[in-house]
């Protein structure tokens, strides 16, 4: 399947909204670079892509790059980080109602087929009324932290990625002496 293509009902359907959140930051940015360079040809893709400030772009400047045509590609990216968290219960952000931003299920839902929106965030809850409104229009992906069980596992898959060779003393010792910050753990792997 292409870039943004999945199957669903038997159906072939381009998937145009993405959802990346979670308190793993590291696999989180590791995805999304991965979505980038799915963007037309690397001398072009900067000019295709478009981030923006989730606390500080507005609901107009958001869509109208959404409907911005790509230059010489087939697609454009435009990422928003932390538009979701901005509505998040208990901050002080979010005693304000969603404004502007309560069309944004129905504005999206008809993005021109050239354009993937992604909506990268930290931790959200189910109960967030921006992130309950677009998740059923988005494809998904959450990326927890790994449990403390799980981590000598994830670095041991890492030093595979890397090419590192450790012993299971070390991988224990490094899980114990840094914790679920993958990407700490990434750059000590990455001096060995």
């Amino acid at each position: 399947m292409g870039r943004g293509e999945t199957h669903r009902g038997g159906a072939r359907a381009r998937i145009l909204i993405y959802i990346l959140y979670g308190d793993d930051e590291f696999t989180r940015s590791e995805a999304l670079t991965e979505m980038k360079e799915g963007i037309g040809t690397p001398e072009l893709r900067d000019v295709n892509i478009t981030v923006f400030n989730g606390s500080e772009v507005g609901f107009d400047l958001l869509t109208s790059t959404c409907e911005t045509v790509p230059f010489l590609s087939e697609g454009r990216m435009v990422i928003v980080e932390g538009l979701l968290t901005v509505f998040e219960r208990g901050r002080r952000a979010t005693q304000r109602a969603l404004g502007e931003w309560e069309a944004l299920p129905e504005r999206v839902a008809s993005l021109p087929p050239t354009t993937d929106l992604v909506f990268v965030d930290g931790r959200l809850a189910s109960n967030n009324p921006l992130f309950a409104r677009l998740r059923r229009l988005a494809e998904v992906r959450t990326f927890p932290l790994p449990r403390w069980n799980e981590l000598q596992e994830w670095v041991r898959r890492r030093a595979a990625v890397r090419e590192v060779d450790i012993e299971p003393r070390a991988v224990q010792a490094l899980a114990d002496a840094i914790g679920p910050n993958l990407r700490v753990i990434d750059q000590e792997l990455q001096k060995l």
